[in-house]
């Protein structure tokens, strides 16, 4: 497990403002949603073509003790990965999502993400991420496909609430 030289300021990304950071998929998400007092917080902002993400696991959050759980890495990862629909402009699913884990993430850490589309094939988006703890060391990394949807394919069984607030909003946040 090495430390990449070529990953400008891994050990000191920028930081995520409020005017840089990206809005969430959706309040509630558990991956980056604001109201979700269970979630992840993971942050991310667009840095040319990339998706650059932060998330500090909780100790709500573990699997062994000090680690943080396969799963909510794995949610991370994918939630960071969905910002990349905000670059291509279009709604989107995840397909198929991969992770390999590279060492242990540990719980009360600030990790990086950095998230790329890596090809894009019709409806399909490829994309992949490295995810890096604050030495710049791998962490994890993991590929994935999208699929490009309409946004029926959110909408149409939209609690009214939510509805109301994309009122309020002019449009939904995505």
């Amino acid at each position: 497990m090495t430390q990449r030289d070529d990953v400008p300021n891994c050990a000191n990304p920028p930081a995520a403002t409020p005017e840089r950071t990206l809005p969430p998929h959706a309040p509630a998400c558990f991956g980056c949603g604001s109201e979700n007092p269970a979630g992840l917080g993971l942050r991310a902002w667009r840095v040319d073509d990339e998706i650059h993400g932060e998330v500090t696991f909780k100790q709500h959050h573990s699997g062994a003790p000090t680690f943080a759980h396969g799963g909510a890495v794995a949610t991370a990862i994918d939630d960071c990965l969905g910002f990349l629909l905000y670059l291509i402009e279009e709604p989107g699913v995840t397909a198929r999502l991969e992770v390999d884990y590279r060492k242990p993430v540990l719980i009360e850490t600030p990790y990086v993400l950095r998230a790329r589309v890596d090809r894009r094939d019709g409806r399909k988006i490829f994309a992949s991420i490295e995810m890096r703890d604050p030495n710049g060391v791998l962490a994890a990394e993991g590929t994935a496909l999208f699929v490009t949807v309409s946004i029926e394919h959110f909408t149409r069984d939209l609690p009214q609430d939510w509805k109301e607030r994309a009122k309020e909003l002019g449009e939904l946040p995505w």
